[in-house]
């Protein structure tokens, strides 16, 4: 006769125990997801782990949502307004067409699912911001684009990492809001937004990344490699830049920056690549002033005025562009060496200025221009006198120098940061 089953009470404990436990797993399918529970609970997200589909018309309000991880998501119209994400993991996930408003991402990952060379994988978030703001988040291959409707505030802050896809592609882009930048590092890509809106930074690192926007105030950070800093008035003080280029489409003040270089290997041999100075326009107007200590530029064109500076082999040219410099002004400068290939220099103001060999020249051309104790101390520093042209007047008198004196944010209307900060405020 068969002896009846039975379950030993340890085996039956074990059994209950798989059972609460199921139960407290975090949501893994998306079929579960319902956009009315959500308007409804929005703090229900918390913890929550969420994948593989497709929702539209969601709305979250009003909710500090945590530990919240979203993987290959798409929101094809999303309405999110005062509320917090904190430690949040995005993954792969396309905010398509979404407004936030008083939106902060505190702690939160932002990165792609497979390969990072396939756009597709991306995390990307397009539609309107109003006051949104990312602090002490990762950054990975993910793709912000804001539309023209976007105001107020997009703030970054304390962010370590952060970097596009796209060596020197897209970024983040906003149509109309106030990008504001502090203790952030940037990996690569492009920060900016169009003529109407406007960018500020502090205390922050750019690496082959640009920050770029109708307005850019910067300070006390520091840009390497490839950047392109810029805008139709560019602010740029207290900072330290290596390579990279100054893109001027307007008025730019460089005042009391570090303008390092760095010697780069060549197929022509080593040579040393300073900061370059590229105006749109002929008339454009640039100021350069610089710590103490050596510095390296590039100027290829617009209207520049640069004072106390010892500049080791800079390059005045054209090559870049075709334009020609349309008047270069130099007070208290020492040249030391220098490339003026190509160069076409309408006119200018030269005072305090001395210039040592070797100064490499072609077909090159200064013109209508002024000097007062213009030196040569040790002769002529000129590697071919047959392939320069100089119209140069000497000056009996010192010429006037106004002093520089930089816009500021508040004359244009703008504040540095929000009195309050983005987020939800129960």
């Amino acid at each position: 006769m068969r002896r009846p089953h039975f379950i030993s009470w340890k085996t039956f404990f074990f059994l209950i125990a798989l059972q609460i436990a199921a139960l407290s797993l975090p949501n893994t399918s998306f079929s579960r997801l319902n956009p009315q529970e959500i308007a409804r609970n929005p703090q229900s997200l918390s913890g929550q782990h969420i994948k593989d589909g497709q929702i539209g018309d969601l709305v979250i309000k009003n909710a500090l949502i945590t530990g919240l991880q979203l993987k290959n998501i798409t929101f094809l119209k999303a309405s999110i307004e005062n509320v917090t994400f904190e430690n949040c993991t995005f993954e792969k996930v396309n905010f398509a067409g979404t407004n936030f408003t008083n939106v902060l991402f505190k702690n939160c990952i932002f990165k792609e699912s497979g390969k990072t060379s396939d756009p597709d994988n991306l995390t990307q978030i397009a539609g309107t911001a109003r006051n949104v703001m990312f602090q002490a988040c990762e950054l990975r291959n993910v793709e912000f684009a804001f539309s023209d409707a976007s105001s107020g505030f997009l703030l970054f802050k304390d962010i370590i990492k952060a970097k596009s896809v796209e060596e020197n592609g897209p970024f983040i882009l906003s149509g109309g809001a106030h990008i504001r930048i502090d203790n952030c590092s940037f990996q690569s890509g492009i920060i900016g937004g169009r003529d109407n809106a406007s960018a500020m930074v502090k205390n922050s690192v750019f690496t082959n990344a640009s920050v770029y926007a109708g307005k850019t105030f910067i300070s006390s950070s520091r840009f390497s490699d490839e950047c392109y800093p810029g805008g139709t008035l560019l602010v740029i003080t207290d900072s330290e830049l290596t390579g990279g280029m100054l893109h001027i489409e307007g008025a730019a003040y460089a005042l009391n920056n570090s303008y390092k270089y760095e010697v780069v290997n060549t197929k022509y041999g080593n040579i040393v690549a300073g900061v370059g100075i590229e105006t749109l326009k002929p008339e454009n107007k640039v100021y350069i002033t610089g710590k103490e200590g050596v510095h390296c530029l590039r100027i290829f064109g617009g209207d520049v005025e640069a004072r106390n500076l010892a500049l080791l082999t800079p390059m005045f040219s054209q090559l870049n562009n075709p334009t020609p410099i349309t008047a270069l002004n130099l007070k208290d400068v020492t040249i030391q060496g220098a490339y003026w290939k190509g160069l076409t220099l309408l006119g200018g103001k030269w005072e305090n200025v001395r210039i040592e060999p070797p100064v490499a020249v072609k077909k090159t051309s200064i013109q209508n221009m002024q000097a007062y104790r213009l030196e040569y101390p040790k002769g002529m520093p000129f590697t071919n006198k047959n392939e320069i042209k100089m119209d140069v007047k000497e000056a009996n008198q010192p010429f006037d120098w106004p002093e520089i004196v930089a816009p500021t944010p508040e004359e244009h209307g703008l504040i540095w940061w929000p009195e309050v900060e983005p987020g939800y405020r129960p």
